[in-house]
C-alpha cells in the first residue's frame, strides 16, 4: 500500500506539472531550485522513514489481530 501511495503521488505531481506546462502556466525550460539535491535527499529520507513506520504499524496490527482471534477461539 505504501508503494502504491508513493508512486501515485509522483505520477499525480508529474501530471500537474505537465498540464501547467502545456497550458503555459509554467515555463517549459528547466526550473532548478537552489539546494535541489539536499531537498531530494530529505524527501527520500522522509519517505523511507514513513514507509518503515507504515510497515511497523501494519505488522503490529496484523499480529494483534491474529492473537485476538486466537484468544477468542480458546
Amino acid at each position: 500500500m505504501f508503494t502504491y501511495v508513493l508512486s501515485s503521488t509522483v505520477t499525480f505531481t508529474g501530471s500537474i506539472v505537465a498540464f501547467a506546462k502545456l497550458q503555459g502556466l509554467v515555463p517549459s525550460k528547466e526550473v532548478s531550485l537552489p539546494g535541489k539535491n539536499v531537498w531530494n535527499s530529505v524527501a527520500l529520507g522522509a519517505s523511507l522513514y514513513f514507509g518503515k513506520m507504515f510497515f511497523d504499524f501494519a505488522c503490529v496490527g496484523a499480529v494483534g489481530d491474529a492473537v485476538g482471534e486466537f484468544l477468542t477461539f480458546i
